[in-house]
C-alpha cells in the first residue's frame, strides 16, 4: 500500500494563499519520507491565520519559493498517486492555487480523512470532525498543527482505517467515492 498525504497551510481566508506544504509518503503502513516547503504566497498575511493557526509570518516565508516554484517536486511525488488531505479546503485550495499560477492540472486520487473517519467509525459519523479530534480518539500523537504534522496525522487515520475495516487504501477510496454519491 502506498500513498501521500498533503496539507497545507495559508495566509489568510483565502484557500489558495499557501504558504506551507507539508507531505508525508507511506508505503507498507509505515511514513518512509517526508517534505516541507515554506511558500511565499504572493499575498497578504490575516493576523488571525498568523496568531491563531500556524505562527507562520510574512518575513518567515519572504524571499522563499512560490507555489510555481515547487511545481515540479510536489508534482513528481503527487501525480497519479492516492493523496490523503485532512479537509475539503485543502483539496480546494491546492486545486485552486495550480489553477492560479496557470500550472497544468495534476492527476490525482483525492481521498478525504476526514470523510474516512466519517465512514469507518460510528463516533465520527454524524457530523464533521476535526483532525486533532479524531487524532486524540485513535491514539495518534499529533503535535504541533504546521502542514507537515497534519499531514502525517491524516495519513496515520488511513492507515487505521484500513486496518479497521481489513481493506487497502485502494479499495477505502472507493468507499469515500460511493459514500459521497449517496
Amino acid at each position: 500500500m502506498i500513498f501521500v498525504s498533503l496539507d497545507v497551510k495559508t495566509a489568510n481566508s483565502d484557500s489558495s494563499s499557501i504558504c506551507e506544504i507539508g507531505i508525508g509518503i507511506f508505503e507498507d503502513d509505515n511514513l518512509v519520507d517526508t517534505l516541507r516547503h515554506y511558500i511565499d504566497p504572493e499575498t497578504s498575511f490575516d493576523s488571525f491565520y498568523t496568531e491563531n493557526v500556524h505562527g507562520i509570518t510574512p518575513e518567515m516565508v519572504s524571499g522563499f519559493y512560490s507555489f510555481d516554484d515547487v511545481d515540479d517536486e510536489i508534482r513528481e511525488l503527487l501525480v497519479n498517486k492516492i493523496v490523503v488531505h485532512p479537509s475539503e479546503r485543502v483539496r480546494k485550495g491546492f486545486t485552486k492555487a495550480i489553477d492560479n499560477y496557470n500550472l497544468k492540472p495534476y492527476p490525482i486520487f483525492w481521498l478525504d480523512s476526514e470523510i474516512v473517519a466519517q465512514i469507518t467509525w460510528e463516533t465520527f459519523s454524524e457530523e464533521p470532525c476535526r483532525l486533532r479530534e479524531v487524532a486524540s480518539t485513535l491514539s495518534i500523537e499529533f503535535g504541533y498543527p504546521d502542514a507537515l504534522n497534519c499531514a502525517i496525522v491524516a495519513g496515520k487515520i488511513v492507515i487505521e482505517a484500513c486496518k479497521k475495516s481489513g481493506i487497502g487504501v485502494s479499495e477505502l477510496l472507493d468507499r469515500v467515492r460511493k459514500a459521497r454519491i449517496k
